[in-house]
């Protein structure tokens, strides 16, 4: 096509440098401001037709230096320690049977307390900022039928010490509890979701069970589409996520490439996990795959079953558990120490040999062996590169 047939006009109203008048309106070849189109001559028929330009249409939100901040506070902390802020997802996973939807209920119990002002001292070290009464929670259980996520809705407000005060048209205010097992197509699961929080505005969602989430978990690219999603959600309505799922089966890692790309994208990623024969459970970010985005510190939060209040209460860690964690790891030492058939190793080496045998990170393996080193296993002589890692016999 012939260039000098193409020009672009810019609407009225507009300023185009330099340009000059055609029907009514100024037009400049280079003009590609917010306001133009593209109008084309097609020479055959004399017809003119023209197309809006992309500026005109940009949905993309702009930083600018007026911009107010909305996300001051963590939305979820647990022991002082924050998980995440409004925007953001963290991540929670469990095996079955472990604990992890008692954790929600308990969260949930965490944020209604604070919107209707009600004390609540069981809460497993979850904190959360000051709310009021149009503060709202949707949580969404996407792999139970409605008998189970009853005994859930229950124990939430047994937590909360029954306040039947609160109770309104027959729900708790504040909370909006859905089952979605029902919805047997994903893309029917994210629409009815995404109508809720368009009908209310609500600070979080709470989703138990997001292996639904995907058709498959171990598709890469249903499974990356699936947590963009979830990380367009939050930034859309401003609210905070958190998500559970089951790891690998007999391991501490997130499930298929939806877990390890939930993983990569929270702010916070927890593990529940059994922690002593006392039947004692714990919360906690020291694992591989732990994260927390906004604070070096790590999470260690242990709770039990509470008989007499039925349900997860807080408790102290367990003896059982700390001795056959320490146990595990004199085990580990004395093992590499005994390959290399000495009583002292550098500490590149040490670290470099002690990663290979447990198929972990260096971070990892720095707090095993601080970890190691406050047990006595091993005494650390220097400091940094030249640091010695020294063991009393093999």
């Amino acid at each position: 096509m012939d260039k000098s047939n193409v020009f672009y006009e810019a609407k009225q109203g507009s300023d185009p440098k330099n340009g000059y008048k055609h029907n009514g309106f100024r037009v400049d070849n280079n003009y590609t401001g917010p306001n133009w189109r593209r109008v084309v001559d097609l020479e055959l028929n004399g017809e003119i037709t023209s197309e809006e330009s992309a500026g005109s249409t940009t949905k993309a939100k702009q930083i600018t230096f007026s911009y107010q901040k909305k996300n001051n506070e963590a939305a979820i902390s647990i022991d002082g320690v924050s998980l995440l802020y409004k925007s953001e997802l963290a991540s929670i996973i469990a095996a079955p049977g472990v604990g992890k939807t008692n954790w929600i209920e308990n969260i949930t119990a965490t944020l209604l307390a604070k919107i209707h002002g009600i004390p609540y001292e069981d809460n497993l070290g979850v904190t959360a900022p000051a709310a009021n009464s149009k503060s709202r929670v949707l949580l969404c259980d996407l792999e139970r039928p409605m008998d189970d996520i009853d005994t859930s809705h229950r124990r939430i407000f047994k937590r909360l010490k029954s306040p039947f005060h609160i109770i309104s048209n027959d729900i708790i205010p504040g909370l909006d509890y859905l089952s979605l097992i029902e919805f047997e197509k994903l893309d029917e699961k994210k629409s009815e979701i995404e109508s809720w929080l368009d009908i209310n505005e609500y600070d979080y969602l709470i989703l138990d069970g997001g292996l639904d989430l995907v058709d498959d978990m171990n598709d890469p690219k249903g499974s990356a589409a699936s947590v963009r999603w979830l990380r367009a959600v939050a930034a859309k309505y401003n609210i905070a996520i958190i998500i559970t799922l089951h790891p690998n089966k007999n391991s501490e890692t997130a499930a298929g490439h939806f877990g390890t790309y939930l993983q990569r994208w929270s702010r916070a990623f927890l593990l529940i996990k059994t922690a002593g024969v006392d039947g004692s459970r714990v919360i906690t970010t020291d694992f591989d795959l732990g994260k927390l985005s906004h604070t070096h510190l790590k999470i260690e939060h242990y709770f039990r079953w509470n008989a007499e209040k039925g349900y997860f209460t807080s408790c102290n860690q367990s003896d059982s558990y700390l001795h056959k964690k320490s146990n595990s790891l004199e085990k580990t030492i004395k093992e590499i120490f005994i390959s290399q058939q000495t009583t002292q190793l550098p500490a590149t080496k040490m670290k470099k040999t002690m990663m290979e045998k447990l198929n972990c990170s260096e971070t990892t393996v720095k707090r095993k062996l601080a970890e190691a080193a406050d047990f006595g296993y091993i005494s650390i002589i220097g400091t940094g590169k030249g640091a010695t890692y020294n063991i009393e016999s093999i």
